[in-house]
């Protein structure tokens, strides 16, 4: 690796600048425009394996002088990391989103969608247009104020933020900018959401379903008594329900000519789940929904909607999916009429989709079933190699807890 030497500066008399407006005056004594004195411009100086290297700068105080050679050095030794003395500073953060998302390319389904969620949520606030060598750390520090004040919860900014750091980090060694705008950034505290619905609420929530949304009351039942994530119920396939005996499994899904790939959110998620009586019966009750072209969606709870004959993108750029394709795990319809549902229920509090999935573990916990149990059920227990390698196995322990919850 080459070294780099400081050499020594000197005040260019012949080359000056207007300390005003920054006008560049040649040799002049007052700058033309503003009557100002102007000052001599800086030559800074360096050397790289004995190789004399000079840059006359815009610079007239020594300290500017200093911190742009300060950069010159930052530069030169970043390059050297990155293994390339390659490209120039900056990049439109659209493009930077681009290439960093095809470097991510490996990585499971899951931890891709938090990528785009993270940067999509960045690059709206500051615009695709935006040069990535301007965001600062006080860009950062308000994009997390914002955040936060715009109704997300801790975890999820902290979540957007951990993906920004990775992301400003790869820039950095690629050459994009020159400091990692979070670097040292404080993350705000990740706290554990405790909303959940009361045993007593669970049969009016899921007949205000019934009454208010149809199409979703199945989806709320499986979250409910089956402790579904949202992301599963919608990737979850025909073929991978077994209604005879009461079974339905989490798997991977490795993407087809129209849908990308997906994953669990754990290697833990990927399991069996026991489908209670009352989820079973509602499933069984969904009808089989066909694409326009008359061929059957391998969805169970695929986009319904008549007039979406084909996808199409709107004004803003936004996929609009087609009748028959699998909904987007970022969808917020379960949400919105949840919140109706809730309503028409009695319950004035607030309660995620995430809060339904908790309640199941409270139900199960009622029902007299063990931590373990519970945790197998939810999927946050480990497992052992085969179960890893393999397809999930049944465990008719945790469907006889399962079955022992009571909807009153």
């Amino acid at each position: 690796m080459s070294e780099f030497k400081i050499g020594n500066s000197q005040r260019r008399k012949d080359r000056r600048i207007c300390p005003k407006c920054l006008r560049r005056c040649q040799g002049a004594e007052r700058c033309a425009e503003c009557n100002v004195k102007t000052r001599p411009r800086i030559e800074i100086t360096w050397y790289v394996g004995g190789e004399r290297k000079r840059e006359l700068t815009d610079c007239h105080k020594p300290e500017e002088a200093r911190e742009f050679l300060r950069q010159k050095e930052e530069d030169y030794w970043r390059t050297q990391r990155a293994g390339a003395a390659t490209r120039q500073i900056g990049g439109r953060l659209d493009e930077a989103i681009k290439a960093y998302a095809a470097a991510m390319e490996h990585h499971s389904g899951n931890y891709k969608k938090q990528i785009r969620t993270a940067l999509a949520a960045l690059c709206n606030g500051l615009g695709e247009d935006c040069q990535v060598q301007t965001i600062t750390r006080d860009v950062i520090i308000e994009f997390r104020d914002e955040g936060l004040k715009s109704g997300r919860s801790p975890t999820t900014v902290r979540s957007y933020l951990i993906v920004l750091r990775q992301f400003f980090n790869w820039l950095e060694a690629g050459g994009w900018i020159r400091q990692d705008p979070t670097y040292k950034l404080k993350f705000p505290a990740a706290r554990a959401r405790k909303d959940c619905l009361w045993p007593s609420e669970v049969r009016p929530v899921l007949e205000a379903f019934e009454r208010i949304a149809p199409p979703i009351a199945p989806i709320a039942a499986a979250i409910l008594l089956g402790g579904w994530r949202k992301g599963e119920i919608i990737n979850l396939r025909h073929r991978d329900v077994d209604l005879a005996d009461r079974w339905a499994y989490v798997l991977d899904f490795e993407g087809d000519e129209l849908t990308e790939e997906w994953s669990p959110k754990t290697e833990s998620s990927a399991r069996a789940v026991p489908l209670h009586p009352i989820v079973a019966d509602a499933i069984a009750r969904v009808p089989r929904v066909h694409r326009a072209s008359g061929q059957e969606s391998p969805w169970v709870f695929p986009v319904v909607d008549e007039r979406r004959t084909e996808r199409r993108v709107d004004r803003l750029g936004r996929v609009q999916l087609a009748i028959g394709d699998r909904r987007s795990s970022q969808t917020t319809f379960i949400g919105d009429r949840l919140k109706v549902v809730l309503e028409a229920a009695g319950i004035d509090r607030k309660v995620t989709v995430h809060g339904l999935r908790r309640t199941f573990s409270m139900l199960l916990a009622e029902a007299g079933a063990p931590d373990a149990i519970i945790g197998q059920a939810l999927g946050h227990s480990a497992k052992g190699v085969t179960q890893f390698n393999y397809l999930p196995r049944r465990d008719p322990l945790i469907k006889e807890w399962v079955d022992k919850i009571k909807v009153d």
